[in-house]
Formats: structure tokens, C-alpha cells, sequence
């Protein structure tokens, strides 16, 4: 096969190789067009509910915000009155009961105290007459053991008292003995008494449950 023959066919393969490499390259231009427009309607669309998402989440935020929430029912503040320890007096190892059944002890302040929606105080020593004590005294002039008779409990309910405090170092100084006696004397009178274990005042005052 000569030349002449030879070179118009390489030439006509070349052209139409050519032409097929534009063919595949306008194709693939046109499919990465296709594949980004379609990729772009996707974004806009999920930015779309994204944002639809956040305006309806927001709105309904404000919605919650403007929403008031059931309010309590405005009460009265509770007014208390705590005082320290209380003793009215003793009877042990000698009689060192102040005069009328101590009627005056308390009379200075019981306007202050009265003037309160719970009154409380620390009583020490025990309210009972007899008994024996559960303390020994090494020296019977200067022996801290409270007695005093249940009587004189009147002067708590007088001075406005609510509740008492038998947990403390002198409300065994008669044993626990002397402490019931103690519970019984301010129960019997109004007062609530909280100090043996498991004893533990409860009661409503203007709507307010204490214990």
C-alpha cells in the first residue's frame, strides 16, 4: 500500500476521534450541569424547611413566652419568733421557784412574743413534780438539774409561746421520765413539743403546713 493511500485515512481517523472527544466532553459537561442544578434545588430546598423549621420553633417559643403560667395564690408572710433557752424555775436540789407561780417572769416581753404567727423556744429542764433525778450531782450548791412544776407552764401560754424544743441537755435531767412529763404538761396546754426521737410537731398556721 503506497503512501498517498495511507496518510487521507489517518487523517480522516483523526478527525473523527477528535470530534467524538468533543462529543464525550460536551456530554460531560452537561450531565455535571445537570448534577450541580439538581444538587443546588436540593440546598435550596432543605435551607428552605430549615428555615421554615426555625420560624415556626421560634414563633412557637414566643407564643410560650407570652403564655403567663398559673400563679400561686398570693398568701400573708408567716411571722416567726424564735427565742433561745427557757427555764421557769426549779424546785431541785432546793426550791428556787420564783414567787406567784412566776406570773411576772415573761410579763416584759410576752407583747413582743404574742405578736407573732409561731412563737417558738428551747425549754430546759423538765416540767414534773417528783421523780428522781437521772444526774448526779457532785456538789449539791452548785447543782444544775431543772424541775418545775407543771403548773407553771401556764406562763408559756401566756407569754404566746406556740412550740417547744425538748431536745437539749437539760430536758433529761429527770430522765426520759421527766421528759414526758414535759410532753404531756404542753400538750395539755396547746403547745407543741418537738425533741424525743420520732416526736415531731406538725400544724397549719394561716394556711402553712410546719412541722
Amino acid at each position: 500500500m503506497s503512501c498517498s493511500s495511507i496518510f487521507p485515512n489517518i487523517i480522516q481517523f483523526t478527525r473523527h476521534f477528535l470530534l467524538t472527544l468533543v462529543c464525550l466532553q460536551f456530554v460531560a459537561c452537561a450531565n455535571v450541569s445537570e448534577t450541580t442544578s439538581t444538587a443546588t434545588s436540593t440546598s435550596d430546598t432543605l435551607l428552605q424547611a430549615t428555615t421554615e423549621q426555625s420560624v415556626t420553633t421560634a414563633k412557637t417559643d414566643s407564643t410560650s413566652h407570652d403564655t403567663p403560667s398559673p400563679s400561686l395564690p398570693e398568701r400573708e408572710p408567716l411571722h416567726i419568733i424564735a427565742v433561745g433557752d427557757v427555764m421557769l424555775g426549779t424546785d431541785y436540789p432546793k426550791n428556787h421557784l420564783p414567787p406567784v407561780e412566776g406570773k411576772q417572769l415573761l410579763s416584759g416581753v410576752a407583747s413582743i412574743l404574742a405578736n407573732a404567727d409561731v412563737t417558738f423556744g428551747n425549754y430546759e429542764g423538765s416540767l414534773l413534780v417528783g421523780g428522781e433525778p437521772a444526774k448526779k450531782c457532785k456538789n449539791p450548791e452548785r447543782c444544775y438539774l431543772f424541775r418545775t412544776p407543771p403548773a407553771y407552764v401556764h406562763n408559756l401560754v401566756a407569754a404566746g409561746f406556740d412550740v417547744m424544743s425538748l431536745a437539749n441537755n437539760h430536758a433529761r435531767d429527770f430522765g426520759e421520765e421527766g421528759r414526758a412529763a414535759s410532753m404531756a404538761a404542753l400538750a395539755a396546754a396547746g403547745i407543741h413539743h418537738s425533741g424525743l426521737e420520732g416526736d415531731i410537731a406538725r400544724w397549719e398556721v394561716n394556711g402553712y403546713q410546719l412541722a
